[in-house]
């Protein structure tokens, strides 16, 4: 929510970083401006900048941190923080299976079609890339790229890819399955059980915005009908806001348990005055709640592939009447060269800047490996969520815009 807090002094910290990075650029420009790189040896050498070069970087490269370390949202940063080993995990897999050699020997100018390398590989098409806008899934390969890569005698997965050696008691466990099964014993896991306290932690991250990024007061004494929402800390955050609303959380049987525990304990008259009910539901059937004026499915999508999301829908589609509408809060993948449904109001940034802003969603990216790796799923660009909405039935009306990486798309029947 909005508060008021004194930034006079990260103001005054910004502005003059600002002036940092406004001097550095100048310096980055001049050196550049004279040409070639001091202190290289060979063509494939490392470039060693000049002294008045190299401070500029280590500069900019310290200001972009402190920028972002005043003006981002501490909760983001952390989950940001907590993901970046797909990234590494991710640049392993492209060295095991020799993408950078498929893309040397792709032609400089058009790059090479996903497809193609997924056929040699043997990997799905959309783990190994978003869609581009124009071209379908490609990858091209840039100057700058090209020269770091291909510059080296060794071939790229002899020099990416060097393993280090496994204990010798670890190599007697069998593959795949966790040490306790090999001995017969098992352990407690009491991570597991914090599962639904992270699911409403991490939600609490974009669910502020999504309270103000949607016309919730202008449904006056509506149904919203939450699928899927756990323990219903998206519901405890609307009843507190908007008094004519009434909810309805649906989930698994056991997840109603503890939904009703948490409800009867942070707020009992909720349940007693009949505004909040929480209701056993598999979102693969038919949804008991007929012609409810607001479906909100948030964070489901993207756990599913196109097939069982499509599922989902048509289950949804089949509860709703002309009067209701469906809201999708997910995250909307954006690709840098920006989206090719213009009329679906995906903010674009400005140019320099990559069209989905590059660095900012990077946590975006993070998450839909994440969501690919661990169980098949996939955070949708607009053009794909567009595939899986119509391929139901419905409508997709419009994309929302939150003050949050996850948007909400609004969906009707045709």
């Amino acid at each position: 929510m909005e508060q008021n807090i004194d930034r006079s002094g990260d103001i005054a910290k910004l502005r003059q970083v600002g002036e940092f990075i406004a001097s550095a650029i100048e310096t980055v420009a001049a050196e550049w401006s004279k040409g070639g790189a001091a202190n290289s040896t060979s063509p494939n050498a490392v470039q060693i900048p000049s002294w008045e070069l190299y401070d500029a970087q280590r500069t900019l490269a310290a200001a972009a941190g402190t920028v972002e370390e005043l003006v981002c949202d501490p909760s983001l940063r952390l989950l940001s923080f907590s993901t970046q080993y797909y990234e590494s995990r991710s640049l392993h897999i492209a060295a095991e299976h020799r993408i950078a050699d498929y893309l040397d020997e792709s032609p400089r100018d058009t790059g090479v079609n996903v497809a193609q390398i997924a056929s040699k590989i043997g990997i799905e098409n959309e783990k190994l890339s978003l869609k581009h806008p124009v071209q379908g899934p490609s990858y091209k390969v840039n100057e700058t790229t090209l020269s770091l890569a291909v510059g080296t005698e060794k071939s790229r997965w002899e020099w990416l890819e060097e393993k280090v050696h496994e204990a010798g008691a670890t190599l007697a466990l069998p593959p795949f399955r966790p040490p306790e099964e090999a001995t017969g014993k098992g352990r407690a896991r009491p991570e597991l059980a914090i599962f639904n306290l992270a699911m409403v932690g991490g939600g609490k991250v974009s669910s502020a915005a999504h309270v103000l990024g949607n016309p919730w007061e202008k449904l006056g004494k509506a149904t919203v009908v939450d699928v899927g929402g756990g323990q219903g800390g998206f519901a405890r955050q609307l009843y507190d806001k908007f008094d004519d609303l009434k909810f309805v959380v649906q989930d698994r049987p056991s997840m109603v348990t503890q939904g009703e525990a948490m409800w009867r304990h942070e707020n009992p008259e909720a349940l007693s005055n009949g505004r909040v009910r929480l209701m056993a539901h598999d979102f693969f059937a038919a949804n008991p709640v007929k012609g409810a004026e607001v479906y909100w499915l948030r964070y489901i999508l993207h756990d599913w592939s196109d097939d069982y999301s499509i599922k989902i829908l048509t289950r949804l589609r089949e509860t709703m009447t002309p009067g209701s509408r469906l809201l999708v809060a997910d995250q909307v993948m954006g690709t840098t060269c920006g989206s090719s449904s213009p009329a679906l109001d995906v903010p674009r940034a400005p140019e320099p800047l990559p069209a989905n802003y590059g660095h900012y969603a990077r946590y975006s990216h993070q998450r839909d490996l994440g969501m690919m790796a661990l169980i098949n799923g996939i955070e949708r660009t607009p053009e794909q969520f567009r595939g899986i909405i119509e391929a139901a039935g419905l409508r997709m009306v419009k994309v929302w815009r939150c003050r949050t990486q996850v948007s909400i798309i609004e969906c009707r029947l045709p």
